[in-house]
């Protein structure tokens, strides 16, 4: 009655950016007298295409199938411009779980043996893992964990090694030890002996705890290595055994357990090996040959000579410290590494897999 919606479906009052389609739908009287849907958009096309106010206008701005054909082309637009993200998307979901499903390998037989068979299979697979890179082979477990443009294995404890022998190297005996530090030891071994005799207990006062300082490099080069053979353990096993957490948690535990006892026994014969250097002797030919140069006397008057005795005695007896002290510190820098190579190191890979089978086994770790 006088009233239209053109100037709403041209925009001028809101402008939509897809713009506007008019409709018209079966009033309450229609669907009580019956009218079809057919017969409803018949009369849509011909209520638009005789108003005097719309008949005029664009076609395309009215009728349910206008509005049809309008949202169909809408959607296939939105689906054509994100299919090849959902198309992404779910490519990198199914590799994802492919990864997933060949990491946790086959279903577990609900058959005893077979479990007990899988559970020593995984443990033989994690220790040969941490054998071979020990022994600076890798195998398609660590190759999955560790960069290849980084150390590992044998070149990593090579590193803590070498660092450790660079630690002892450092160590210097005339840094250690001051010539009022000498002089005083030579005062007080000496006492009312006779002067100018090189007491051979003030050698072994003043050698002692230079040897003592050696004790925390060897410390500290037992515990990087500990912390190094843990971090692979914890790695490989969070590989190996990750669809079994209980499992997992028992193999680490136990590997723990290992090393820490591979740790304590190693500890005790460094500090052996450390006390045993305090047990002064040696025939090395070398230290022989150095000590056995005569330090040059001098001469002078009594009061001049007697000072220069006193420089000469504390002279040849840091002489024969620093000799000393050098042949210790090689001993020390070989055997240190030696031990822990030997009794950690290899201790792990020669108990690891026996350690493990016997403390853990059964069908229940399966599962």
């Amino acid at each position: 009655s006088g009233t239209n919606a053109s100037r709403t479906l041209l925009g001028e009052y809101v402008k939509l950016k897809l713009g506007f389609v008019a409709v018209k739908n079966r009033s309450q009287k229609e669907l009580n007298e019956g009218v079809t849907v057919r017969q409803a958009l018949r009369d849509e096309v011909a209520f638009f295409s005789s108003h005097p106010a719309y008949k005029d206008m664009s076609p395309s701005l009215f009728g349910c199938k206008n509005l049809s054909k309008k949202l169909m082309h809408i959607l296939a637009s939105r689906i054509h411009a994100l299919l090849p993200t959902l198309r992404e998307k779910v490519t990198d979901s199914l590799e994802s779980v492919e990864a997933q499903l060949h990491q946790l390998g086959d279903a577990v037989s609900p058959e005893e043996v077979d479990q007990r068979r899988l559970v020593t299979k995984l443990l033989k697979q994690y220790s040969d893992s941490i054998n071979n890179l020990l022994d600076g082979v890798l195998d398609d477990h660590s190759l999955s964990l560790l960069d290849p443009d980084q150390d590992f294995g044998p070149a990593v404890i090579s590193s803590i090694f070498h660092n450790f022998s660079e630690a002892i190297a450092a160590l210097e005996i005339t840094k250690l030890l001051s010539d009022d530090e000498i002089r005083r030891q030579i005062r007080n071994t000496q006492g009312t002996a006779l002067p100018n005799f090189l007491s051979f207990r003030t050698f072994k006062f003043l050698i002692r705890p230079p040897i003592e300082k050696m004790s925390r490099p060897s410390s500290d080069c037992l515990d990087r290595t500990h912390r190094y053979l843990q971090d692979l353990c914890f790695k490989l096993a969070k590989h190996i055994f990750g669809r079994f957490p209980l499992l997992l948690d028992r193999v680490r535990n136990q590997s723990d357990s290992l090393l820490a006892s591979l740790r304590s026994d190693c500890k005790e014969r460094l500090s052996a090996l450390i006390e045993h250097q305090r047990y002064v002797y040696t025939s090395n030919p070398e230290y022989l040959r150095l000590t056995r140069q005569p330090t040059p006397q001098r001469t002078g008057t009594d009061g001049i000579l007697q000072q220069e005795q006193v420089l000469d005695e504390v002279q040849e007896l840091r002489r024969r410290l620093s000799a000393y002290y050098a042949l210790v510190k090689s001993v020390i820098s070989d055997e240190v590494t030696r031990t822990i190579g030997y009794n950690f190191q290899n201790g792990l890979q020669c108990r690891l897999f026996l350690e493990l089978e016997s403390s853990i086994g059964g069908p229940d770790a399966a599962r």
